[in-house]
């Protein structure tokens, strides 16, 4: 998946760790990442135009990434 790779990319271009990567996706600050909060972490962080991110790519890496698979990361 591409934005997966792309996600890795930026984790180590910006040298984050995972706990800083993690806060930057956390739009609203509630220790969770919602889809909209993927959403503009995509948009914001890896610059991500929105028109490339569609619901389709979305729900794909959101379920990859909530592996408890209870609606947030």
């Amino acid at each position: 998946m591409a934005m997966v790779e792309e996600l890795k990319k930026w984790i180590v271009k910006e040298n984050q760790h995972p706990e800083e990567a993690f806060k930057r996706f956390d739009k609203d600050f509630d220790g969770q990442i919602s889809k909209d909060d993927l959403k503009l972490g995509l948009q914001n962080n890896l610059r991500i135009p929105s028109f490339q991110i569609n619901d389709t790519k979305l729900e794909r890496l959101f379920r990859l990434l909530d592996s408890f698979k209870v609606g947030h990361i």
